[in-house]
């Protein structure tokens, strides 16, 4: 019997700051995706040094903006290193995830396996949400179509440079005030690029009672702290928007593209 080959993925956890974040989301890959090779894609900031020492310790690639990029740009330029970085490692799917996105269970990479055994499709992400709670600023992650904190592309359907092109024509051409929102520019990957070949993963869009994943804005700040202590770990897990983090300073529009 010829048996194929167990698909690989490569992960890029979008980064910015909040480095407790992206060492849990490390440790959880690691443990539900042992074969998988991480880059950490980090958007510049005052934290950028530890961050880069997290990717050392745990023995991960990480690639640093030269500048700040912005809430935006920052979190395209992860989508396009996790295309870049997945075909250099050899993968076959490349999986983009913000550093506030942690999958908990071993049923997330099932998922994940399960849309793209199917070899007609080439692109995935979570869709609109059902379950949201917070504030009436998150409530809003309730209107879109899709969500765009895990982003899978099949390495081969597309170039870094072909989305890039994508999103630059939304920002020059679009006359709407969503256009450089990065919902608005996976879904349009989904029905413009990938029509009949892409995933909404149901199951990677509302948690459920059983929390398989983590989402700032469908779960406890609790609900962080337990899954890091079950690795031995402390720190701080900031769900609040990043209007509030960064104060004043906090512009979302791309700073750079």
């Amino acid at each position: 019997m010829v048996h194929e080959p167990a698909m690989n993925f490569a992960f890029t956890i979008g980064a910015y700051r909040l480095c407790d974040f992206v060492k849990l989301n490390v440790l959880q890959i690691r443990k539900l995706c042992p074969e998988a090779m991480i880059l950490i894609s980090d958007d510049r900031s005052s934290e950028s040094y530890f961050m880069e020492k997290i990717a050392d310790d745990l023995h991960c690639s990480y690639v640093c903006a030269r500048e700040k990029r912005g809430h935006f740009a920052g979190d395209v330029q992860s989508i396009l290193n996790s295309l870049a970085f997945a075909e250099a490692a050899g993968a076959d799917v490349a999986v983009k995830i913000s550093q506030r996105l942690i999958f908990r269970s071993p049923s997330t990479i099932g998922a994940l396996r399960a849309a793209f055994e199917d070899p007609n499709i080439h692109f995935a992400s979570p869709g609109q949400p059902k379950g949201v709670r917070g504030s009436k600023s998150t409530q809003g992650f309730g209107q879109f179509a899709v969500l765009s904190d895990l982003v899978c592309t099949r390495v081969g359907s597309i170039t870094p440079e072909e989305i890039k092109q994508v999103y630059v024509d939304r920002i020059q051409n679009e006359i709407v005030p969503w256009k450089e929102f990065i919902e608005a520019l996976i879904h349009a990957l989904h029905i413009n690029k990938f029509p009949g070949h892409s995933s909404y993963l149901p199951k990677l869009t509302d948690p459920g009672p059983d929390l398989p994943f983590l989402r700032r804005y469908q779960c406890a700040e609790g609900d962080y702290h337990r899954l890091a202590a079950e690795h031995g770990m402390t720190g701080k897990f900031p769900l609040t928007e990043w209007g509030a983090i960064e104060g004043g300073t906090y512009r979302p529009k791309a700073l750079v593209v």
